[in-house]
C-alpha cells in the first residue's frame, strides 16, 4: 500500500529518511538498523549501484527524493521492503502497490518531469511499455552506458 504523509513504523525507513533529510543525499538505503548506502548521484544511478554492488535484502528500506516508474521497477528488482519518497508518480505508486512494497510519500504527480520542467524525464520515456523489473534494469544499464554515466 502507498500512504500519503503517514508516519514511519519501520526502524530502517526511519533511519534512511532521517539521513536523507540531513544532507545533500538523493538516496539512502538502510537495513538491519544501519545505513547500507547513501548517494548524492542523480536519477536512478544510485539504485543501479545498489543492485550491482549489494545483495538483495528483504529487510532493506529506501528513502529517495523522487520515485518514477523506472525507479519503482528498480526498487522491485532490488527487493526493498518499503520506501519513503518526497515525490512519487502515479504509475510508480501503482507498481509498488502491486508488488506489496509499502511506500510513504509527500506528493503524488502524474509523471516525473525532466530537470527543465518541460516534459517527461528520460527515465519516464525509457520506461514506456516496460512492466518487467529485469527488462527495466537492462534498459537503464544500456542508457547509463550510452550516456557514459556508468
Amino acid at each position: 500500500m502507498c500512504y500519503h504523509n503517514r508516519m514511519f513504523n519501520d526502524i530502517n525507513l526511519d533511519i534512511a529518511s532521517s539521513k536523507l533529510s540531513e544532507g545533500p543525499y538523493s538516496c539512502v538505503i538502510a537495513s538491519r538498523g544501519r545505513i547500507v548506502m547513501s548517494s548524492e548521484k542523480r536519477g536512478v544511478a544510485p539504485l543501479v549501484d545498489y543492485i550491482m554492488n549489494f545483495k538483495s535484502d528483504s529487510d532493506s528500506s529506501l528513502a529517495d527524493k523522487v520515485i518514477g516508474k523506472a525507479a519503482a521497477l528498480l526498487c522491485v528488482k532490488a527487493g526493498f521492503k518499503n520506501i519513503f519518497t518526497r515525490v512519487v508518480s502515479t504509475p510508480a505508486k501503482d507498481i509498488l502497490g502491486s508488488y506489496g512494497i509499502d511506500c510513504i510519500y509527500l506528493e503524488e504527480v502524474p509523471f516525473i518531469k525532466n530537470r527543465a520542467g518541460t516534459g517527461l524525464c528520460p527515465m519516464e520515456h525509457l520506461s514506456r511499455g516496460v512492466d518487467s523489473p529485469d527488462e527495466m534494469y537492462e534498459k537503464v544499464l544500456g542508457w547509463l552506458k550510452s550516456e557514459k554515466l556508468l
